[in-house]
């Protein structure tokens, strides 16, 4: 709805349907990002891991997915499976 308030966003490892802890904290804190209209987009820089769950994410992105968290859906109010795109 209008005025949500995001609290966390984080990647987690999971195929479809399934459901794992997080691994990668993009560092959202609550109130860094309000969906006036009730959506909205948001972007993160910096975020920090271990090289090698990185390189494991891209060898196999569809065993992961990026979760977003808002106090009245605080397990996850969306969700979706990471994919591999190419920038060439």
């Amino acid at each position: 709805p209008a005025g949500t308030s995001l609290i966390l966003a984080h990647i987690h490892p999971g195929a479809a349907g399934v459901v794992g802890s997080p691994v990668v904290n993009t560092g959202l804190a609550s109130g860094d990002v309000v969906l006036t209209t009730g959506a909205g987009s948001f972007s993160k820089t910096n975020i920090t891991m271990a090289a090698d769950l990185a390189q494991t994410i891209i060898n196999s992105p569809g065993s992961y997915y990026f979760n977003v968290h808002s106090p009245l859906n605080p397990g996850g109010v969306c969700r979706g499976q990471l994919t591999l795109t190419s920038s060439q």
